[in-house]
């Protein structure tokens, strides 16, 4: 499973052992783990969706509810 950084400007779960268990709703596929986005040497998590008008999409964690983010000025998801 991975782990968690606290370091500012960090990674703050590192998929490289795994996607643990974390699930997404209206997923057409996956979750899985990607090296297509690598950064600071850990992988990434990757789901497919079909984007729809007024759709709504989400990633989440059962493992671990909360992520310590004090002191982040910024958090970045990407999809393309």
């Amino acid at each position: 499973d991975g782990s968690t950084s606290s370091t500012s400007g960090g990674v703050l779960y590192n998929f490289s052992n795994g996607v643990g268990q974390w699930q997404g709703t209206n997923a057409a596929g996956g979750p899985w783990q990607s090296n297509e986005f690598v950064f600071q040497s850990t992988d990434s998590l990757k789901f497919d969706i079909n984007l729809s008008q007024s759709g709504r999409y989400a990633l989440y964690n059962q493992q671990q509810t909360s992520f310590k983010i004090s002191g982040r000025t910024r958090l970045t998801a990407r999809a393309r």
